[in-house]
């Protein structure tokens, strides 16, 4: 979990914040493949049917999670501690870097101030698509397969060197 507090934000600039994490790695609760991801966002406007919520993940999946509402009119209530839930990242390693963009559409010149912003990564240790085989080689489910084998031979090369250079000594 990680934590963005208080960025003021206005019509024609999007808020763009990047939060960097391990997913827990080390300890039990680690997190390799996701099963979903939350946005638990505190966010203030003039108009909160203008507010647009996007997050992209580190392997690059776009996520909106909040889109222009026409009829939502409210300004004193806006979104506490509201959380904007993806299932678009299912399977992803979700180490790395995660961007929120926070913007205005509209006709009507807008302000608005983002009090929070915590991540949170749902998932498991194994993976969940470890029987499934692989029909398209552009697909998501390739790239994390690929990246999981790439992760092994890499952890499989470093056990094989430290095991040689223990020989050695």
């Amino acid at each position: 979990m990680c934590v963005f507090m208080l960025c003021k934000f206005q019509s024609g600039n999007k808020l763009m914040l990047a939060i960097t994490t391990e997913a827990c790695q080390g300890k039990d609760n680690f997190v390799r493949y996701l099963e979903h991801v939350q946005a638990v966002v505190t966010v203030n406007s003039t108009r909160r049917g203008d507010l647009n919520i996007n997050m992209t993940s580190p392997m690059g999946t776009k996520s909106i999670l909040l889109s222009r509402r026409p009829r939502d009119d409210d300004s004193k209530v806006g979104f506490d501690k509201w959380p904007f839930m993806t299932t678009h990242t299912w399977g992803e390693d979700p180490r790395g870097t995660w961007v929120l963009e926070v913007g205005f559409r509209g006709n009507q010149p807008q302000r608005g101030v983002l009090k929070e912003w915590t991540l949170m990564l749902h998932g498991t240790q194994s993976a969940p698509y470890i029987d499934q085989i692989v029909r398209d080689y552009q697909s998501k489910l390739a790239m994390s397969k690929k990246e999981e084998l790439e992760e092994e031979l890499d952890e499989a090369v470093e056990r094989s060197l430290k095991s040689l250079m223990s020989k050695n000594n």
